[in-house]
């Protein structure tokens, strides 16, 4: 406040009052600002120029020095100071009274023109002269001195700021070192796990492979000699019912049984393992409900009558519903039968509704049976889990229907919820969409014609190439009311009885055979082979019939030229409405 109200005074002060006024600025702002210090002197010392006052002229120059030295500025605060000097000689001489003659010396001995008295204020003079030069050179070498101290000082502290940046330097280096070192271990590492899952990946190719051809072969080899269990148990059956004999009957009636189970599970393994990779595909079209559930149920009849079971179904007109007719018919099989197979006493029984709010057609279906425990809920859908194991079990499965039904279920967009309770009996719900029903300016009517010259069963001409001899006999027995049947063990004896009868003008209707054939043959090659020796095959039915039945093996036969595909173990009905279809089919291109 002091210096703010001296500031003011200083602004209308005259030029006298200013000298004053700014030498107590000077001295009030050293402890304040060097700044604010150096400024003032700076007026000062410019006003002092101008109003030549000489002593303040050397003491404003005298406090500058000092200033510039202490900020660093030596050779200003040097030049400063020899103008401090010059004029405080200057002072000095103006105080003694001499004149500007008496300061100028001519080029004689200056003591011989003036008298004692001036002699004796110049030796003054020149002593004080001498002295303030001599303390100048003692202050510039103090001033020396404090300047080789700082560069000194500045040289460690550059020596120091050196050594902690080389310091840096390596720490830095040494860390990027050690990074680079981990990140070459983990490259390293990950280098190694790709190697290792590509190897993982290989191995499980392999095994996927390996498993494929293990369920092929495995397909093959148990589906040629059911072919013949199952045919020839169900020829037994119809002989010794038309002879009346119940005990050979029932006899007959076992082993087919027993063959439809392993036929029924090895098809749930490789229907379930097909499933799993993706190598299955449904075919989504109308399917009538209540025709579906007749055809499911027909079949246990028998064994529900022989459990002394109430065995009821009860199922309205229904919207159809959207699914593929074999798996949905599959799914059904396997719930109804889980039910006859865990129902000891009481009844099983298969309803059906339309659930309007969702668009579902709902069967369900219900029984009296043993039940589940609630802690075996949660693990109904998982593959080969059975709420019982070991030696003790009271039931025989392998645990594969109802993942298979669920499964099946979700690639047709239905679903499956299943309350079971100990003791008491299970209820099995299975929703399908459905779709509405066909209004008359949609529907399309389809004419059916009748062909002329069309072959009939009974008086057919078919042609059998199987190698096994059970399967022949079968085949054989089967057919024999569809026609007549010429029969061939392999390629060669084929070729030989084609090429014979051609000569004949003699073409046969009916072309069933085997896949698997003894080399060089196979069905494949067979069926190509004659289509291209004799043109007039091109129009004739193929059907490969094959204990080959792993995903794509019907695709891969009808993409070779096959016209149909039946599998092992040949049933009569499904054999005879697939020859009926072809002969219907190549009739009316005709």
């Amino acid at each position: 406040m002091v210096i703010d109200s001296l500031d003011r005074q200083l602004l209308n002060a005259d030029s006298a009052a200013k000298i004053e006024l700014l030498s107590d600025l000077i001295n009030r702002s050293k402890d304040l600002s060097p700044i604010l210090t150096a400024n003032y002197l700076q007026q000062q010392k410019q006003l002092a120029d101008r109003l030549e006052d000489v002593k303040t002229q050397a003491q404003s120059r005298l406090l500058l020095s000092e200033l510039l030295y202490n900020e660093g500025l030596t050779d200003s605060a040097l030049r400063m100071l020899r103008q401090a000097l010059y004029f405080r000689q200057l002072e000095l001489k103006i105080s003694s009274g001499s004149s500007t003659a008496d300061i100028v010396e001519d080029e004689g001995s200056p003591w011989q023109t003036i008298g004692p008295r001036s002699a004796i204020i110049w030796r003054t003079v020149l002593i004080t002269s001498v002295l303030m030069l001599f303390g100048g050179v003692i202050l510039m070498l103090l001033f020396s001195h404090r300047l080789k101290e700082k560069y000194g000082e500045n040289q460690d502290a550059y020596g120091s700021f050196q050594l902690e940046i080389d310091k840096q330097k390596q720490q830095l280096e040494a860390t990027i070192q050690e990074r680079t070192r981990e990140l070459e271990d983990q490259l390293q590492q990950t280098r190694a796990k790709d190697v290792e899952l590509k190897k993982t990946l290989k191995r499980l190719k392999d095994a996927s492979y390996l498993k494929n051809a293990f369920l092929s072969n495995m397909s093959h080899e148990i589906r040629t000699p059911l072919n013949g269990i199952i045919g020839f148990s169900s020829l037994l059956e119809t002989e010794l019912a038309m002879l009346e004999n119940k005990e050979l009957y029932n006899y007959a009636s076992g082993i087919q049984q027993s063959g439809d189970r392993l036929l029924n599970l090895i098809n749930n393994i490789i229907e379930i393992s097909r499933i799993q990779a993706n190598e299955i595909e449904v075919e989504l079209h109308p399917c009538d409900v209540a025709l579906i559930v007749n055809n499911v149920c027909e079949p246990l009849l028998f064994t529900t009558n022989e459990k002394g079971l109430k065995f009821k179904t009860k199922i309205p007109e229904l919207p159809a519903v959207l699914a593929d007719n074999a798996k949905l018919m599959r799914v059904l099989h396997i719930i109804i039968e889980n039910a006859v197979k865990y129902t000891e006493a009481g009844f099983v029984t298969i309803s059906a509704f339309y659930d309007q709010q969702r668009n579902d057609v709902v069967i369900k279906v219900k029984d009296t049976g043993v039940g589940m425990d609630a802690s075996y809920m949660n693990y109904l859908f998982e593959a080969f889990r059975q709420e019982s194991t070991g030696y003790s079990r009271q039931y025989q499965g392998a645990g594969l229907g109802l993942p298979l039904a669920k499964k099946l279920l979700d690639l047709m967009h239905g679903r499956i919820e299943i309350k079971s309770e100990r003791g008491t009996g299970t209820t099995v719900e299975i929703y399908l969409p459905a779709i509405q029903e066909a209004t008359e300016e949609n529907k399309t009517t389809l004419e059916v014609r009748p062909i002329a010259n069309a072959p009939q069963l009974g008086t057919l001409d078919i042609f059998i190439v199987e190698d096994d001899r059970m399967n022949r006999m079968v085949l054989q027995k089967i057919l024999s009311k569809a026609g007549t049947i010429t029969l061939a063990v392999d390629g060669n004896e084929t070729m030989k009885i084609v090429g014979e009868r051609f000569k004949k003008d003699h073409i046969f209707q009916i072309m069933l055979f085997d896949i698997n054939l003894p080399p060089p043959w196979d069905g494949v090659k067979l069926m190509q082979q004659i289509r291209t020796d004799y043109p007039a095959y091109k129009f004739i039915p193929f059907i490969a019939q094959t204990a080959y039945a792993m995903a794509g093996d019907k695709e891969r036969f009808l993409d070779a030229g096959f016209d149909d595909y039946i599998a092992k173990p040949i049933n009569k009905n499904e054999l005879m409405t697939k020859i009926e279809n072809q002969l219907k089919l190549r009739n009316s291109q005709e």
